[in-house]
C-alpha cells in the first residue's frame, strides 16, 4: 500500500536492513521467536474444542 501512493519505509524504520545478511537474520528471528508463542497459542485453541 506503501508504495502505490508513492512511500517507502527505511531501513532506520523497519525489520529489513541495508546490509541483505541483517535483513535475513531479522527475518529468521521473526519466524523462529515471533511464532514459537503463536504455535503455543494455535494449540491450546485447537485442543481446547
Amino acid at each position: 500500500m506503501l508504495a502505490m501512493e508513492n512511500h517507502s519505509v527505511s531501513s532506520v524504520e523497519g525489520i529489513i536492513d541495508d546490509d541483505v545478511d541483517k535483513s535475513i537474520r531479522n527475518l529468521t528471528l521473526i519466524g523462529r521467536d515471533g511464532m514459537n508463542e503463536t504455535d503455543h497459542l494455535i494449540l491450546k485453541i485447537m485442543t481446547s474444542k
